[in-house]
């Protein structure tokens, strides 16, 4: 099995080295490994040269380019990569691999016949590479992003439907074979990021996998508050307030309905009865949320799609932003 890695670089000085090094230590070596420079303006091309020169002994691809965003970096990264590997890692600039981790996913890549993408656990690391906990979710995995209990040490397959709510895994948490990446190059993906199109594509054909183990450190930065608890009263009534935009009271159901309409066009064959409802949910969901439709937003309480995305809370939440604005 050739395995590769992609890193997308941009403005990365800070952090980069550490992840870059961790890729290098790794137990079991990357076959290779291509970097893509997104038209950085700090230090990030020279930090790479000089690795690049460190590390002699590594089969290492350096593509200095302009900017055209993170999305189209990753996908550049895949054009290069997806012909010459039968698995690709995906790697942010910023984060830190366990040394085993390319060896404990090859492992479990070879276990399941039908696998073509896995994702492993991560623990959360803050800007002086600390690593650091939040608070869990009652019947949630994976830091809080997949709402199911999944036992530890536990390959799990993930389904198309699970994935119509929810993103649950990040790109650099992912290996993807080269079937994926040659699929997610010709798809029409007008409206989702890299990583749940990649992940969409392998749950169509039943072939997403998570391994749940931490396998690297995912740093937030101090100006990503993701996560973070909320330890005072004033912060939770600041919570609540920034909670009461239309931005965030849309922002999940929105992403849905793109996701399903990327099924459609894609993958007609999938779009059942109930997701075409479900579609059709979050189309009329919006429109009453954006234009303050406060008696037929409260006729969707009692649909079961509501309850899927939101809680209770999440939904009065959806009510006090129709009364005041």
């Amino acid at each position: 099995m050739k395995i590769g890695v992609i890193v997308a670089v941009y403005n990365g000085e800070r952090f980069l080295l550490e992840q870059l090094e961790s890729i290098a230590n790794q137990s079991r070596k990357p076959d290779a490994i291509w970097i893509r420079d997104d038209g950085s303006t700090d230090q990030s091309k020279p930090l790479v040269q000089q690795f690049i020169t460190d590390h002699s002994e590594l089969c290492i691809h350096f593509i200095q380019g302009q900017n055209v965003g993170f999305k189209e970096n990753f996908r550049l990264l895949l054009s290069e990569a997806y012909n010459k590997m039968d698995w690709i890692f995906l790697s942010d600039q910023d984060d830190r691999w366990d040394s085993d981790r390319i060896l404990k996913m090859e492992k479990q890549i070879q276990k399941v016949d039908n696998m073509s993408a896995i994702a492993s656990s991560f623990r959360f690391m803050n800007q002086k590479s600390e690593i650091y906990s939040i608070p869990l979710k009652q019947g949630w995995s994976n830091q809080n992003l997949i709402p199911r209990v999944i036992s530890e040490f536990r390959l799990e397959p993930i389904s198309v439907d699970e994935l119509t709510f929810h993103n649950y895994f990040q790109g650099c948490a992912m290996a993807v074979h080269q079937s994926v990446a040659e699929e997610y190059l010709k798809i029409n993906n007008p409206y989702l990021p890299h990583d749940w199109m990649l992940s969409l594509i392998a749950a169509s054909k039943n072939e997403l996998y998570f391994w749940n183990e931490p396998l690297f450190d995912y740093r937030i930065h101090a100006d990503n508050t993701i996560g973070l608890p909320q330890s005072s009263r004033f912060e939770f009534f600041n919570r609540i307030k920034n909670m009461n935009t239309l931005y965030n009271r849309t922002i999940v159901i929105k992403q849905s309905k793109e996701v399903l309409e990327t099924l459609e066009i894609n993958y007609p064959e999938l779009m059942t009865e109930n997701r075409k409802q479900q579609l059709q949910f979050t189309k009329e969901n919006l429109k009453l949320i954006e234009y303050k439709k406060i008696i037929p937003l409260i006729g969707q309480f009692s649909n079961p799609f509501y309850h899927q995305y939101k809680s209770k809370f999440g939904q009065i939440m959806d009510l006090i932003y129709c009364i005041t604005h």
